[in-house]
């Protein structure tokens, strides 16, 4: 496998582990912020500090169900990478 096939190997596994990390935290694959739960949307910092700033559960039934709701759905997939045994 030459160096440049490698290397644009590289550049794709890059882009598209940004655009899954752009699904994760927005709700949507063109990053639009409004599939945030937060009222906090003008900066990822301070939408994770109004998440840790609830309960000390850091997260409401409503939330769970809502996750509960988008995994039943399929709209979030859960993977299961296992590790080598050591």
């Amino acid at each position: 496998m030459s160096l440049q096939t490698r290397l644009q190997d590289l550049a794709t596994a890059v882009a598209t582990d940004i655009k899954q990390a752009r699904i994760w935290i927005t709700g949507s694959s063109s990053g639009d912020i409004n599939g945030l739960t937060t009222t906090a949307k003008t900066s990822l910092v301070a939408a994770i500090n109004e998440l840790n700033a609830k309960p000390s559960s850091g997260i409401d039934q409503g939330d769970l169900d809502a996750l509960k709701a988008d995994i039943i759905s399929g709209k979030i997939t859960i993977e299961s990478k296992s590790q080598p045994a050591t």
